[in-house]
């Protein structure tokens, strides 16, 4: 008799505490949770994100990679690769500044860097990687500045409107409630064509990203996973999938310090180094970055001889095809006008 009185306060007890979290669920809109994020936004005006990387690679993912070396890159099957860290500013408006080291690092011995700059006029790119003598520079006015992998957390914790990201207007809908890391979480969803984003949040106030997922044709291509302490970031992970849905590598991001200081606007401006190759993807100019201000350049980089001439001024006219022809033409006039000569000189 007992037991079964202990029994039905159970049935009671769970019912009870699982039509609450329904209840809480339903309780919860898309407009709530955009007035939180927005406050957070505006709560943070600049934020100084710095963390480690650590990368591990798969057989598979190997296999998908384009690379420089890939027998290298098949030595470092399942091992951790440390690289040097990484530095992520958010500055008022919209400017971003991401400083990140490429993987040719580990493959080379060297450090090459990537830089990227956005603001509300300029998009900038640098980027070096071990096969290059110089570095790639690009400018543009137009990009999806939030769409680089390795920054979606941290988007979604501290840009998540004003990114234009997670807006959760049209499209956006709380798909449920799902357990993930041990606790009930809201299932946010947006269905784009084939394309479909879930993002899993906490329940509480806060409504603290834990987990993006991105699908193609239902097929799973990132999956990024926070990790806090309370509710400070403490680190994420990226795990990138292949076509079959294996493993291409996993990153994984911790973080050594975060602050919230103001900065300037200069540290949202990458300046090129005197060698970068630059294209300006909106106007179709290419140049060279020299000391005394930009080369531009008219034709193949063949044509320009050594990268040292080039910017020295001394590099070598493209020889042009006509030029070939004339002497083709002068030649075999001079042959014929000789060949006429001995034959007259024969006869006499």
């Amino acid at each position: 008799m007992v037991w079964r009185i202990s029994v039905g306060f159970g049935l009671i007890a769970f019912c009870l505490l699982s039509a609450n979290t329904e209840l809480k669920a339903d309780g919860i809109t898309l407009q709530e949770i955009r007035d939180e994020w927005n406050n957070r936004d505006s709560k943070s005006s600049s934020v100084k994100i710095e963390w480690e990387n650590i990368r591990v690679f798969s057989d598979e993912g190997i296999e998908h990679l384009e690379v420089a070396s890939l027998q290298e890159m098949k030595e470092l099957e399942g091992e951790r690769i440390t690289l040097p860290n990484a530095k992520l500013i958010f500055g008022e408006r919209s400017s971003i500044r991401y400083d990140s080291v490429g993987l040719d690092a580990v493959v080379s011995g060297r450090t090459p860097r990537n830089m990227y700059s956005f603001n509300d006029t300029e998009s900038r790119f640098f980027s070096e990687t071990s096969s290059d003598k110089v570095g790639q520079g690009y400018v543009y006015k137009e990009a999806d500045k939030w769409n680089n992998e390795a920054i979606q957390i941290p988007v979604a914790l501290f840009r998540p409107i004003r990114s234009g990201r997670y807006l959760l207007d049209q499209g956006w809908e709380i798909s449920g409630i799902k357990t993930y890391q041990e606790r009930p979480v809201l299932v946010l969803e947006l269905n784009h064509g084939t394309l479909r984003t879930l993002v899993f949040v906490t329940q509480d106030k806060a409504f603290l990203p834990l987990r993006i997922q991105s699908y193609v044709n239902d097929i799973i291509t990132y999956d990024w996973q926070g990790k806090y302490d309370q509710s400070r970031l403490v680190g994420w992970s990226v795990d990138r999938y292949t076509s079959d849905s294996q493993v291409m590598y996993s990153n994984r991001a911790n973080v050594v310090d975060i602050s919230f200081e103001p900065v300037s606007d200069d540290t949202f401006k990458v300046e090129f180094p005197i060698g970068t190759k630059v294209y300006n993807r909106d106007t179709g100019d290419r140049y060279f970055v020299s000391a005394n201000g930009n080369v531009e350049i008219q034709e193949a980089d063949s044509h320009f001889g050594s990268l040292e001439e080039f910017l020295a001024g001394s590099r070598p006219e493209p020889v042009k095809f006509g030029s070939y022809v004339l002497w083709i033409n002068i030649a075999i006039v001079v042959l014929l006008l000789c060949l006429m000569t001995y034959r007259r000189l024969k006869l006499t």
